[in-house]
């Protein structure tokens, strides 16, 4: 058995089944408009393997000390059979073996086997897409991927990518002021029922409302889970009014000319940790523990929280899973629907993840423009 070195954790939208070899579009070549590495009838692993896996893992080895993805690797990959979070389970039972020995294939149609946040993995003749901006569903679709798909990437996706395969809980630190339309309320003070003030839908009330506290002792075992702290003015002009802190998957409201540029929408919601390059956004390490607070509203909904707008709690597969299971039964209960594996809530704005938005901070950045322009 070979020692593995790294474990990458991604989701089941990540990993497409493409089967035989990816080649150019039929027709295009090196330089025509259009060029780019084709792939027809992709489906998602799970249509292919006739399985309902949510997670996946990917163990390597012979890296050489990389952090990206590369040629001369190898991989395996196991499918999650367990019912917790896969990250935090060792437990053999839980895993069931794919593929063996996966290796990367960069070197496909003039080298655009791998992007910035994606790599085709062969084994024995069948080929796999790892997609960290990843869709694939049960329905073939052809997809291409272009040169230069991410400008201003670096080239080949890194091993942490997967980690926003796991959404996390969405919530506000305790101290934390949140927008009534009356008068701001610390959210430890909040309840059921309470009005608060939503960007879309004015006044709405509090369906459900949870918190959990992160002792000394959990965040020196997770440091992912420590908080995110945005300073007073960091993301614009009097944005946020007073420091706020979050839990690090926790997604702030970007609203720029770049957010548009690169989306085609004007606001996105972006998780806290991707903005950390920002001058005044830091891990909080000065907190020993934290006391974290969830909001769930009939739908996902924006909140004026220390005058920033942010997300309350938005109901997505790993959300839920990161609560006990007395409160995702108590979540349940209220919205059943949720209980359908393929069922997936609209989100209040586009979630933009990963690289591709740290490297929409960067932009910002280099242009020297707030994140939330006025």
């Amino acid at each position: 058995m070979p020692t593995i070195e790294q474990t990458v954790y991604v989701s089941k939208e990540m990993l497409g089944y493409i089967g035989n070899q990816p080649t150019n579009p039929p027709g295009i070549n090196p330089g025509d408009e259009g060029f780019g590495l084709y792939a027809p009838d992709v489906t998602d692993l799970n249509t292919y393997l006739g399985t309902e896996t949510e997670y996946y893992r990917l163990n390597g080895w012979q890296l050489n000390g990389a952090d990206q993805f590369a040629n001369g690797q190898f991989w395996s990959l196991d499918a999650y059979t367990g019912d917790g979070d896969p990250r935090e389970d060792d437990d053999p039972s839980h895993w069931t073996e794919i593929y063996a020995q996966l290796t990367p294939k960069n070197d496909l149609v003039n080298g655009l086997g791998i992007g910035d946040n994606y790599i085709v993995l062969e084994i024995g003749g069948e080929h796999i897409m790892l997609d960290f901006d990843g869709t694939f569903s049960d329905v073939p679709t052809d997809v291409v991927y272009e040169p230069n798909r991410d400008p201003g990437g670096e080239g080949a996706p890194t091993f942490d990518e997967g980690e926003d395969a796991f959404d996390g809980a969405v919530c506000f630190a305790a101290g934390t002021l949140i927008e009534t339309g009356n008068s701001p309320m610390r959210v430890e003070d909040l309840r059921v029922g309470q009005i608060v003030l939503t960007k879309d839908h004015g006044p709405q009330p509090i369906r459900w409302i949870s918190s959990q506290t992160l002792s000394p002792a959990v965040l020196a075992r997770h440091e992912n889970l420590r908080p995110v702290r945005i300073k007073a003015g960091a993301l614009g002009a009097g944005t946020p009014s007073s420091d706020l802190v979050v839990s690090p998957q926790h997604r702030i409201l970007v609203r720029s000319k770049i957010a548009n540029r690169m989306f085609g929408a004007s606001e996105i919601l972006v998780a806290a940790k991707q903005l950390l390059e920002l001058d005044g956004v830091e891990i909080a390490a000065d907190l020993e523990e934290v006391r974290y607070f969830h909001i769930l509203f009939d739908r996902h909904e924006i909140v004026l929280s220390n005058g920033a707008e942010s997300e309350a709690f938005y109901t997505g597969p790993q959300a839920l899973k990161s609560v006990d299971a007395a409160a995702r039964a108590e979540i349940f209960r209220i919205f059943p629907e949720l209980k359908d594996r393929d069922y997936r809530p609209e989100p209040a704005r586009t979630l933009v993840s990963g690289r591709v938005a740290r490297n929409m901070v960067k932009r910002h950045i280099k242009n020297d423009m707030e994140l939330v322009a006025a």
